[in-house]
């Protein structure tokens, strides 16, 4: 039992001595531990990084939600779904297009930047059908609604203004999908 203490007190020295007074010993441990602090500091700017742009995006979503709330947007597809709505609707919507026009108020991370894109092009779709589609009443010289196609009320024109509205009802809802899509990124990403 001694001669196998002493044995191995005897290798471990040795090669304990051999290795602590090796310059190559003491390079490998500069370079490994050189490293590992790098990326420690990567880690930590990464994370500072990141935490930075999840705060910026979720200052834009708060501004956002104040004026562009998940029941606005409902009430809006709601109304143009009755083929009557006011002209303060559309201005409801531009301002939510001017909003992300500001380049202090686009989000950061891609995945709800591109969900905003989509939803951006929905409205848009959506604006330019109203544009083409709804219009005012002239009898009624205070009435600022808009309302779906007037003039094919009568005649054969019906059969248009059902595929219009077919139309419309699609562009509703690919709007409301786009709408639902941006706010499951939302919550997806900034955890709320």
């Amino acid at each position: 039992m001694i001669f196998i203490e002493k044995t191995i007190c005897f290798i471990f020295n040795k090669l304990i001595l051999i290795v602590w007074d090796s310059i190559w010993f003491w390079r490998i441990s500069f370079i490994i531990s050189f490293i590992i602090i790098l990326i420690l500091i990567k880690y930590k700017y990464h994370i500072l990084f990141k935490k930075s742009i999840i705060k910026h995006d979720l200052n834009i979503f708060h501004q956002i939600n104040d004026f562009f709330s998940e029941r606005k947007i409902s009430d809006f597809l709601n109304k143009l779904d009755y083929q009557v709505i006011n002209c303060e609707d559309i201005d409801f919507i531009k301002s939510f297009h001017g909003f992300f026009e500001e380049t202090g108020n686009q989000y950061l991370i891609k995945s709800i930047r591109k969900c905003l894109l989509e939803l951006s092009n929905s409205l848009n779709k959506l604006l330019d059908f109203i544009s083409n589609h709804f219009m005012t009443h002239n009898r009624r010289p205070h009435d600022e609604r808009l309302h779906f196609e007037p003039d094919l009320k009568y005649g054969d024109q019906s059969n248009e203004k059902e595929i219009l509205y077919k139309e419309l009802i699609k562009l509703i809802k690919n709007t409301e999908e786009s709408y639902k899509d941006f706010r499951k990124e939302i919550k997806k990403k900034l955890l709320i």
